[in-house]
């Protein structure tokens, strides 16, 4: 007997959503007023694993593009036909001061407003949420937003705060319930030293990192509410250790955390357990490059100032910088895979400074579901 295999036979809810999982966020962020049944086709949990699945993990970036306004932003897309946005603080207009972006994570961007108002933001659904302060504190030692879709429509705000003399807490905030955590003391960041950028919290499979200027990250999970310090491979050129000033680039694959620094014009890449977290990290080697050679197949490329700026394609591919752009390097072939102009603009008193994009200017976007539900 011969199988009917049009798509007529198909159950419709299969045959939709094979078709809508094929749309761009903003079209598919359309759909749901479509009808109620695809409303709670997209809402469904089942639908929005299936979708990101899909979904390259980074799609585009932003990235600052003049050293004497930090509020100006440039957009690059990754993939074709992906979604443009020209103006991601247009949902912020309201605002009698520029708003300058801080970090992102899985399509929502953190902003700073003035010396303490923080913003999260959809830029496709034109939507913001104020984080209002509910407690004292003297300083804040990190923050950063976690927003996991495949686990929740909601995001987290978490932050280290010294909120007496000496005492450290964890405060939470959840889009959920616009409610603040009570807090759980903290010893971690006790005598510990900074981190390289308060706002550049990294989330990766429901682990928020940032990493410090003593070779080692403050990592806190965010549903078991544990936090600990964890050690970085530590780099040396032959005797002495290496000082950085700008954070090397962290990415997840199969359970693993990888961590990228490029060295003079040397990428170098390490792996360990993400899980569970411990103090002591067994770092490998998992790559080591010279773009000497590189540079010998693409002369018009210069690598040194190089910096890494975010994982691709399951850790096997980055992000590297280069003057007046933005390369996509594949680590099986050490070929060049693509190129995108990421041109800074640098102000007459500052025109020895770096044209390099610097990863604390470099902000990757990733599209998902929870998008919408800010």
């Amino acid at each position: 007997m011969a199988h009917d295999t049009s798509i007529d036979s198909l159950p419709k809810d299969l045959c939709c959503a094979e078709i809508l999982t094929r749309l761009d966020p903003e079209s598919l962020y359309n759909c749901k007023r479509v009808s109620k049944s695809w409303y709670d086709l997209i809402k469904n949990r089942s639908f929005t694993q299936l979708y990101s699945e899909k979904r390259p993990k980074v799609t585009a970036f932003f990235f600052q593009s003049s050293d004497m306004y930090p509020e100006k932003l440039q957009f690059v897309s990754i993939y074709p036909n992906q979604e443009y946005i020209s103006d991601p603080p247009a949902c912020l207009g309201f605002l009698d001061s520029p708003a300058i972006l801080q970090n992102s994570c899985n399509g929502l961007l953190l902003w700073l407003v003035g010396n303490s108002r923080i913003i999260v933001s959809n830029p496709l659904a034109s939507r913001c949420l104020p984080i209002i302060w509910t407690f004292d504190f003297l300083e804040i030692f990190a923050y950063g937003v976690a927003i996991d879709p495949l686990v929740s429509d909601h995001f987290k705000f978490v932050v280290f705060v010294e909120e007496t003399k000496g005492c450290y807490k964890v405060k939470v905030f959840s889009s959920e319930g616009l409610n603040w955590s009570d807090g759980s003391e903290t010893r971690v960041v006790n005598n510990r030293a900074l981190p390289y950028s308060c706002a550049r919290g990294v989330y990766l499979n429901g682990i928020l990192y940032w990493e410090l200027r003593d070779h080692s990250l403050l990592a806190y999970d965010v549903g078991n509410e544990i936090d600990c310090v964890m050690r970085l491979p530590l780099v040396r050129k032959k005797t002495r250790s290496v000082e950085f000033r700008e954070p090397g680039c962290l990415g997840v694959s199969k359970g693993k955390l990888w961590y990228c620094r490029v060295i003079g014009t040397v990428v170098n890449v390490w792996q360990t357990k993400q899980m569970p977290l411990a103090r002591s990290g067994n770092w490998v080697v998992k790559h080591k490059i010279n773009l000497c050679g590189v540079m010998r197949d693409y002369p018009e490329m210069k690598f040194r100032g190089s910096q890494a700026l975010a994982f691709l394609n399951d850790c096997r591919e980055i992000l590297l910088s280069i003057k007046h752009g933005v390369i996509e390097f594949s680590f099986g072939d050490n070929a060049v895979r693509s190129m995108y102009k990421a041109r800074r603009y640098m102000s007459r008193k500052n025109v020895d400074a770096s044209e390099y994009v610097q990863p604390s200017m470099f902000f990757p976007f990733v599209q998902s579901l929870a998008l919408f539900n800010l």
